[in-house]
C-alpha cells in the first residue's frame, strides 16, 4: 500500500513538474518578440550590415528575432515602416529628411513619416562607374548616355537625380535613366548596354568589386567646383574620397557622401531597443569580421542623427557618456 501510494505521489509531481516545464516553455515562446528590418538590394553593403545585425542581435538577445529583408531601398523601408510591415530600417538622411521635414513638397511621401533613430551607420560615398574604355571622363561626358540611376525607391537614385540636376543634367533630356539595382546596373555595363552607373554606398560595395574583377573599370571624379555647387543646394552631401585600391586598379576619387542610419517604429519596445544597440556596440569586433563597414559605425557618432533617438537606445548612450 505504502509503494502505491509513493507512486501515486511521485506521478502526480512529474505530471505537475511537466506541466510547469510546458507552461513556462509556452511563456518564454510568447516572450519573444519577431520583426522585420528593411535593407536594400542583395548587392548593396545596407544588405550585408543588416543581414549582420539581425543575425547577431537574435544571437545574442533571444527575446528579439529580427528577419532581414531585401528591399528597394530607403523610400521604400519608411513606407513600410509606416505600412507597419517593418519596425526598422537603414536609410540614409536625405531621404529620411524628405520623409520627416519636407514630405509636404515631396512627389515620394504622402504623410510624415513617423520613426525613431537607433544609430548612425556611416558615410556612403556616391560612385560614378564606368568601364575604362567608355571614353566617360567628368560627370558632363553623360550628355546623352545610357546611365543606371538606381533602383526606383532607392536612396541612391533620389540622391542621383538630385545631384545630376544641380550640375545641369536632367532625366530623359540630357541621358536616358536606366532604372536598375546595383546588380543589374553592374550587368548591364559589362553587357554594355548602359555606360556609366550611379551608387550610393558604403565601402567597398560588392557589386563593383565583382564587376572590377572581370572588367577594366573607372570611377569618374567629382572636381572641385562640382562638389561646392552639390554642398551648397544639398547640404546632406559632402565631400568625401574614396581612397585608392578600394576598388582593383583605381587611385584615389573624389565624390560626395551622405550618412546613414538605422531607424525603427516609434512603436519598438524601450527595452528591445536599449538590448540591440548595447549588443551592437558591445560587440563591434565581431561585426567588423562581417564588413568592414562596422568599422565606420562609431559609438561617439551613434547618436547624431536627424530625429529624435529612440528613448531605450538613448538610455545607453547616456549610460555610455556620449550623450548627457
Amino acid at each position: 500500500m505504502k509503494t502505491s501510494i509513493r507512486m501515486a505521489i511521485l506521478a502526480l509531481a512529474l505530471f505537475f513538474g511537466g506541466l510547469t516545464t510546458f507552461l513556462s516553455s509556452t511563456a518564454l515562446a510568447q516572450d519573444v518578440t519577431r520583426v522585420s528590418m528593411g535593407t536594400a538590394g542583395t548587392t548593396g553593403v545596407y544588405y550585408f550590415y543588416g543581414g549582420a545585425v539581425a543575425n547577431l542581435v537574435s544571437k545574442k538577445v533571444p527575446e528579439l528575432q529580427i528577419t532581414s529583408e531585401a528591399t528597394a531601398g530607403s523610400v521604400e523601408n519608411l513606407k513600410l515602416i509606416m505600412g507597419g510591415e517593418i519596425a526598422m530600417a537603414t536609410v540614409t538622411a536625405d531621404v529620411l529628411n524628405e520623409a520627416v521635414n519636407d514630405w509636404e513638397k515631396s512627389k515620394r511621401f504622402k504623410e510624415k513619416v513617423e520613426v525613431y533613430g537607433l544609430f548612425n551607420m556611416y558615410t556612403q560615398p556616391m560612385h560614378i562607374v564606368a568601364l575604362a574604355d567608355s571614353g566617360i571622363n567628368g560627370i558632363q561626358d553623360l550628355k546623352g548616355k545610357r546611365v543606371a540611376v538606381g533602383a526606383p525607391g532607392s536612396g541612391s537614385e533620389v540622391k542621383t537625380k538630385a545631384l545630376l540636376s544641380i550640375l545641369g543634367l536632367e532625366y530623359n533630356k540630357d541621358f536616358t535613366p536606366e532604372f536598375l539595382s546595383f546588380a543589374e546596373g553592374s550587368q548591364a555595363l559589362q553587357d554594355k548596354t548602359a555606360d556609366a552607373m550611379f551608387v550610393s554606398s558604403a565601402i567597398p560595395n560588392p557589386a563593383i568589386m565583382s564587376l572590377a574583377m572581370t572588367n577594366p573599370l573607372k570611377l569618374i571624379p567629382m572636381t572641385d567646383e562640382e562638389v561646392a555647387k552639390i554642398e551648397k543646394e544639398y547640404p546632406f552631401l559632402t565631400q568625401d574620397i574614396i581612397p585608392a585600391d578600394t576598388y582593383k586598379g583605381i587611385g584615389d576619387v573624389q565624390s560626395v557622401c551622405v550618412q546613414s542610419l538605422m531607424v525603427s517604429s516609434k512603436s519598438f519596445p524601450d527595452d528591445l531597443a536599449y538590448k540591440m544597440v548595447k549588443t551592437i556596440f558591445e560587440n563591434k569586433p565581431e561585426f567588423e569580421q562581417v564588413h568592414s563597414a562596422f568599422k565606420r559605425t562609431l559609438l561617439q557618432n551613434a547618436p547624431k542623427m536627424i530625429v529624435p533617438t529612440h528613448p531605450g537606445a538613448l538610455r545607453y548612450y547616456k549610460e555610455k557618456g556620449v550623450v548627457k
